[in-house]
C-alpha cells in the first residue's frame, strides 16, 4: 500500500498587474499607402476606401478586413 503526501502551497507574493497602452493596428498615414477598393463609406457614402486585411481570429475563421474611408476630410473606419 502506497502512501500520498499531499502538500498544500501559499502564495504570498501578490504582484498588481500593470497597464499597457494599446498601439494601433494601422496607423492613419500606414492606411493610406495600402490598396484603395470601391466600396461605400458607411458614414460619408464616399465611393473609395482604402484596406488592410488582417488574420485576428483562428485560421478556418475568414481575416478580418479594415477599411478607411478615401475621403481625406473624413477618415472614417470600419471593419467587416
Amino acid at each position: 500500500m502506497m502512501l500520498c503526501n499531499i502538500v498544500k502551497v501559499k502564495l504570498k507574493r501578490k504582484q498588481p498587474l500593470g497597464k499597457k497602452e494599446i498601439q494601433p493596428i494601422f496607423t492613419q498615414d500606414s492606411m493610406f499607402e495600402g490598396p484603395h477598393t470601391e466600396v461605400i463609406c458607411p458614414s460619408c457614402k464616399f465611393g473609395k476606401a482604402v484596406y488592410h486585411e488582417l488574420q485576428t481570429r483562428s485560421a478556418d475563421e475568414p481575416m478580418t478586413i479594415f477599411y478607411m474611408c478615401a475621403n481625406k476630410n473624413r477618415k472614417h473606419r470600419w471593419n467587416e
